[in-house]
């Protein structure tokens, strides 16, 4: 294909990203829904998750705006995206709001699928470059820490240091910029010093830490209780027993 054809090509394929997924709304997105008629608006209705709908504080979220849009953040994972994380465009380099690209939503079909049947979650993904593979991982790992666990420590460990920090550095864009209505912690979101520990931080509100490490000083992250662990760019991480 030439370069104009690639060009058209990719074009196509946003314009039905763009006209077939509405986070918001829920259309297009994860898992089974049910259309619901929001309790805020002029009649708005969107296909929020079953699992929303189930929840037994559902009835009492109808009451709050705030409330009921905390409510789905707990449930839907793309609408919390789309609602409370916010990213640096690569393309115009502002900073937006994370709707998910095609590849991130396949991605978070899988962790879905595990999360909700209960399974614990297992992934090896071997990807291109820069089309936000880790993005999606680390704030599906925020999501969690965020909105469904307190206590729930996580680990960021890339080939080099100065990789798991650029990878953390996205975490505290995130909480920098959370809004505050929809914060599930009782002090404001950021990332506080852990103990005087140079590579922990811990979630204001949440308890949940978050440490770095790298594969060249693999001792350095032993001995704490890891729930979610991302590693990043394994294919260069020196050999060893």
């Amino acid at each position: 294909m030439t370069t104009e054809e690639i060009l058209l090509e990719n074009e196509r394929r946003m314009s039905l990203r763009r006209t077939d997924y509405d986070p918001v709304a829920g259309v297009g997105c994860l898992g089974p829904r049910v259309k619901v008629k929001t309790p805020f608006g002029r009649g708005d209705e969107a296909f929020v998750p079953e699992a929303m709908v189930r929840d037994p504080q559902y009835g009492e979220a109808r009451r709050s705006m705030a409330a009921w849009k905390r409510l789905r953040c707990r449930h839907d994972f793309e609408y919390w995206c789309a609602t409370c994380a916010t990213i640096r465009d690569k393309t115009s380099g502002r900073d937006v709001r994370f709707i998910l690209n095609a590849p991130q939503r396949r991605v978070a079909a899988v962790l879905e699928a595990d999360r909700t049947a209960g399974r614990p979650i297992r992934m090896i993904l071997l990807k291109a470059r820069q089309w936000g593979g880790s993005t999606l991982v680390q704030l599906y790992m925020a999501w969690i820490q965020s909105c469904r666990r307190t206590n729930w420590h996580s680990l960021i460990c890339a080939h080099v240091k100065d990789t798991s920090s650029v990878i953390r550095g996205m975490y505290t864009k995130l909480l920098a910029d959370y809004p505050p209505e929809l914060w599930e912690g009782d002090e404001r979101p950021e990332f506080k010093s852990f103990e005087r520990a140079q590579n922990v931080r811990v979630i204001a509100g949440r308890g949940c830490r978050v440490s770095i490490g790298s594969a060249e000083r693999q001792e350095a992250i032993r001995g704490s209780d890891y729930a979610m662990a991302h590693l990043s760019e394994t294919a260069f991480w020196p050999d060893t027993p």
